[in-house]
């Protein structure tokens, strides 16, 4: 088939495809991606992270805090929110979509675990307290004291990107945890993100694992 070389390429891609179920613009996405490796062209991920942050920096905040309510909402409506008891979700900093309404509503119903940074590696540690949070080296809060939470008991998890393309891969910071994340997690993994940075020219590389549904506004 057309796109059995791009499998090789990028293993992931053939669980992110399902060729019955593709929209027209993730068509498109998929065909960009094919463009892209069948020519070998070069791609500066750090060019079109530096362009679309300082986009995304330029924007209202109050624009940034409707959509990410909105988006939130849209989170919690899923039957696979619905159905999870154990939530691991980014505490969300800067211009990032909010995700306080999301940390609210599994704090209170069911179980939450945010991202700890140790050691060069990502930890789900349980939410226990908006008042014992920490700010580490990246500038984003975390828990003081790291009470871990298995990947395997995790149901949902909110994964924060700069950017998704529509077949659901991101573009992160570049730290890497959350592509190590994904690599074996069996659970359901959500985007949230403004129609802005939803963009066909991020292109998955050999280690990216899509995200199961992006939320878009």
């Amino acid at each position: 088939m057309k796109y059995d070389f791009l499998y090789e390429k990028i293993p992931s891609l053939k669980n992110a495809i399902n060729f019955k179920k593709l929209s027209f613009m993730q068509k498109l996405c998929l065909e960009n991606i094919y463009i892209h490796y069948f020519l070998n062209k070069e791609m500066d991920k750090s060019k079109i992270r530096k362009s679309l942050l300082e986009k995304r920096e330029s924007l209202d905040l109050k624009k940034i805090k409707k959509k990410s309510y909105k988006l939130n909402k849209k989170v919690l409506k899923l039957k696979e929110y619905q159905k999870a008891k154990v939530v691991f979700c980014y505490i969300s900093f800067g211009s990032e979509i909010d995700t306080y309404l999301i940390m609210d509503d599994a704090f209170n119903y069911k179980k939450l675990a945010v991202p700890v940074i140790k050691n060069g590696i990502m930890i789900p540690s349980l939410f226990t307290d908006y008042n014992v949070l920490k700010k580490n080296k990246y500038g984003i809060y975390e828990p003081q004291k790291i009470i871990p939470v298995k990947k395997n008991d995790i149901d949902i998890t909110i994964v924060p990107a700069i950017a998704y393309n529509p077949l659901g891969f991101r573009l992160g910071y570049g730290a890497g945890f959350y592509d190590m994340f994904l690599k074996d997690y069996k659970g359901f993994s959500i985007g949230m993100i403004m129609k802005e940075f939803l963009s066909n020219d991020i292109i998955p590389q050999y280690y990216d694992i899509a995200v199961n549904k992006v939320i878009i506004l």
